[in-house]
């Protein structure tokens, strides 16, 4: 009688450590983590049609903006869309601890204004926004992410090679970004 008890008791157990050492413990299966990666392609189309490829860089994610993931994920949304693209003129290295574009334009038909947003692939995603020079000498070479029209929250920023844009000059702004 004993053993009929024992018995399956020791096959219940087997399984048990067969399937403990397949999987590992539970603290195995956690993810390494959650990863968003950016970058911004820039290029300038003349008032004569030529184009100037002012190349892709990857961003800087700021520490604000890694909070507001945080907090997205956190506590569930975000307070608004980052769907807003600066552009400025910026003399530094976009930094993490940045919360402004230095020398962010808001003239000449370079106000930040809303990007397009597209879908494409699982966790791929890109925001795109073209403006129009309306003043001659320009001086271009960032963008960042944001919240809003002013002030609004920067998500992340880069810089990218120095353009100047002269009347009627278009200059189309690009962030990819991917999540793994």
């Amino acid at each position: 009688m004993k053993y009929k008890i024992l018995l399956p008791c020791l096959m219940v157990l087997g399984l048990a450590i067969g399937i403990g050492m397949q999987y590992g413990s539970p603290r195995d299966n956690i993810p390494q983590g959650v990863t968003l990666d950016g970058n911004q392609c820039v290029y300038i189309t003349r008032a004569d049609g030529s184009k100037e490829d002012l190349g892709c860089r990857h961003n800087v994610l700021t520490n604000v903006g890694k909070n507001a993931i945080r907090d997205f994920i956190g506590v569930g949304g975000f307070t608004a869309d980052y769907n807003y693209i600066g552009i400025g003129n910026d003399t530094g290295v976009p930094a993490a601890g940045d919360t402004a574009l230095e020398k962010e334009w808001d003239a000449c038909g370079m106000t930040r204004a809303t990007a397009t947003y597209a879908a494409l692939a699982t966790g791929n995603w890109s925001m795109v926004k073209t403006f129009t020079s309306t003043c001659d000498g320009v001086v271009v070479n960032a963008s960042g992410m944001f919240n809003d029209t002013s002030p609004g929250v920067m998500l992340c920023a880069a810089n990218f090679t120095q353009g100047t844009l002269q009347t009627s000059d278009e200059i189309t702004v690009t962030w990819n970004f991917s999540t793994s």
